[in-house]
């Protein structure tokens, strides 16, 4: 899970990786609404004993990993990802990094703290015209835990 810039594909900010090295990239933060640090970059980071558990992009400056960006329409962004996602405003994709699988379902044992690590949800948001607005990758254990 990472995002980067779109400019400059080597300023990557990845899950797990520290605010510090985090901060070398969106530079400063402010905090922002649940639980996020707000950068002026327009990227917004969930950080968990200050290390990377959430991203979330609302900038034209920045992109995933795989390169979904803001401005892309459902169908580009299922094209990339390949797998189905229910037809709502909001695509969310839930991916096992021990299975290496998609979820149709969050499994039972996520609930377990160690568990739900390991379990990632990817969402884009898109608006009336079915452009997306926002993107967010995270752990199921969030940042709030």
């Amino acid at each position: 899970m990472a995002i980067r810039k779109i400019n400059d594909k080597k300023q990557v900010v990845e899950y797990g990786m520290s605010r510090t090295e985090a901060e070398k990239i969106v530079g400063e933060g402010t905090p922002g609404s649940y639980g996020y640090i707000k950068y002026k970059s327009g990227v917004r980071i969930g950080y968990r004993n200050d290390r990377v558990v959430a991203l979330a992009i609302f900038s034209n400056d920045y992109e995933t990993g795989n390169g979904v960006r803001l401005g892309m329409t459902k169908e580009e962004v299922r094209k990339i990802y390949g797998h189905k996602a229910p037809d709502f405003d909001i695509l969310s994709w839930v991916y096992d990094s021990e299975t290496n699988s998609y979820l149709t379902d969050v499994p039972p044992s996520a609930q377990d703290k160690e568990a739900a690590e390991k379990v990632y949800i990817f969402q884009v948001a898109f608006d009336k015209n079915g452009c997306s607005t926002s993107i967010t990758l995270t752990d199921l254990r969030g940042v709030f835990s």
